[in-house]
C-alpha cells in the first residue's frame, strides 16, 4: 500500500515539474507574470487610432508618410503604425480619396489627446 502512495506521489510531483518545464508556470491567466512590473506594462489596454493619408487616384506621389503624420501625434508614445484600406466603397476616378489611412497603435489613456489633434478610433483590421 505504500508504495501505491509513494508512485502517485512522484507522478503528481512529475506533473507539476514537466508543467512548468513547458509553460511558465507563474503566468496568470492575462498572460503577465505575477509580481512583474513590465508584464503590467506590456498588458496595458492599447487602442488603434487612423487619420486619412490625403492620398488621391492616379496620384502615385500623395498622402503622407507614416513618418511624417506621426509627429502630429506630439508626444504620445506610438507601438507601432501601418498604412490600412478603409475597405469603403469609392467611385473610381482620378483625384477621388484613395480610402488609405495612417494607422497609430497607442496607448488607450492617450485616446482623448490623439482625436484632439484629427485621429479616429480605428475599426478597421490591425494589419493590411
Amino acid at each position: 500500500m505504500k508504495w501505491k502512495v509513494i508512485l502517485i506521489l512522484a507522478l503528481n510531483f512529475q506533473g507539476v515539474a514537466l508543467g512548468c518545464a513547458n509553460h511558465p508556470c507563474r503566468l496568470k491567466k492575462g498572460g503577465a507574470e505575477m509580481g512583474s512590473v513590465t508584464g503590467t506594462q506590456e498588458n496595458m489596454e492599447k487602442v488603434l487610432v487612423a487619420k486619412h493619408d490625403g492620398s488621391k487616384q492616379c496620384d502615385k506621389k500623395s498622402g503622407t508618410s507614416l513618418d511624417v503624420m506621426v509627429k502630429d501625434l506630439g508626444e504620445i508614445k506610438v507601438y507601432d503604425q501601418f498604412k490600412a484600406q478603409d475597405d469603403l466603397m469609392r467611385i473610381q476616378v482620378c483625384g477621388a480619396p484613395t480610402g488609405m489611412h495612417n494607422v497609430y497603435e497607442i496607448s488607450k489613456s492617450d485616446l482623448k489627446k490623439a482625436t484632439q489633434v484629427g485621429f479616429t478610433l480605428w475599426k478597421g483590421s490591425k494589419k493590411k
